[in-house]
């Protein structure tokens, strides 16, 4: 987190530490972690649990829906939005994106369209 500035506070790390399990097994065997382990590990979690605040959390499937969506609302033709998301058959486009048949606006918009 340093390369951004981010860095976590030594009390938060203090505060952590005794809430750790204290020992580690290796080999098999149950060993006692050290101070600096216990440190070392304190510090990792609270850095991913700040790196997972400060960065939002995105899905590519949702990007990649939403600009199908509004691909389609705005009027470009179903054929052409699946052949740009790679579709190898366009009747999928149909399946998936039907939700927007049932959408007043859209429906009016397109009879506008074909009327026009």
């Amino acid at each position: 987190m340093a390369r951004r500035g981010e860095k976590i506070p030594a009390a938060e790390i203090e505060a952590l530490i005794p809430k750790l399990t204290r020992c580690k097994r290796e080999k098999g065997r149950l060993m006692k972690k050290t101070e600096a382990e216990l440190r070392c590990e304190a510090k990792r979690k609270l850095t991913i649990k700040r790196a997972s605040e400060l960065v939002p959390r995105y899905s590519l499937y949702a990007l990649r829906h939403s600009w199908a969506t509004n691909a389609l609302k705005r009027g470009v033709d179903s054929l052409t939005v699946a052949v740009l998301m790679g579709h190898s058959d366009p009747s999928t486009l149909a399946r998936v994106y039907q939700h927007l048949s049932h959408n007043p606006e859209h429906l009016l918009e397109q009879a506008k369209r074909a009327a026009g």
